[in-house]
């Protein structure tokens, strides 16, 4: 039978890479097979394992092969289906603030991206804050970050905007009285 290409130990046929992700794909059932990794149809030199760390968009298929130690010489080599692996996109997370400055006192409204497949994480500075939807409500200066996860395939973004107070004093004159 053709070696069947797994990720995660599932079969697929189609996978998605976030950027500066490497994933491994690997043969189901690997035995003590020989093994030619394919890239768009090409050997790829050297990768003879039955695993294949992958960090670019192709068509990815292996051959498996006799390694000539007891195992039937009359079997022939046999190839798997192709997967396609492409790139997939992170989130947009361009953080959209509702106001340039927070007054003291006031409410400053920090929004991601609206999307139900998307996971969001807020932190100020280091610590991770409690909300988790796409918009929170900050009354305190300081550094606000915005992880987004796309649940679809796994890719993650991340924005940080500057949060400023402002506070304006305003001394009016003595009241005067005019005659």
């Amino acid at each position: 039978p053709a070696p069947i290409i797994q990720y995660n130990q599932q079969p697929v046929s189609t996978l998605d890479l976030c950027s500066n992700q490497t994933i491994v794909l690997e043969v189901a059932n690997a035995g003590d097979w020989l093994y030619q990794w394919q890239l768009n149809g090409k050997d790829i030199p050297g990768i003879n394992a039955p695993t294949l760390p992958v960090n670019k968009a192709g068509g990815y298929s292996v051959t498996r092969s006799v390694n000539n130690t007891g195992q039937d010489q009359c079997s022939q080599p046999s190839r798997s289906e192709t997967i396609q692996v492409g790139q997939g996109l992170g989130p947009s997370t361009l953080i959209r603030k509702s106001a340039d400055v927070l007054c003291t006192g006031g409410t400053l409204q920090l929004g991601g991206p609206q999307n139900t497949s998307y996971s969001s994480q807020w932190r100020k500075g280091m610590n991770t804050l409690p909300e988790s939807g796409p918009t929170i409500n900050v009354v305190e200066a300081g550094m606000y970050v915005l992880v987004i996860k796309n649940a679809v395939n796994g890719c993650t973004a991340t924005d940080s905007v500057e949060v400023t107070t402002e506070s304006i004093r305003v001394t009016l004159p003595e009241q005067v009285e005019v005659e």
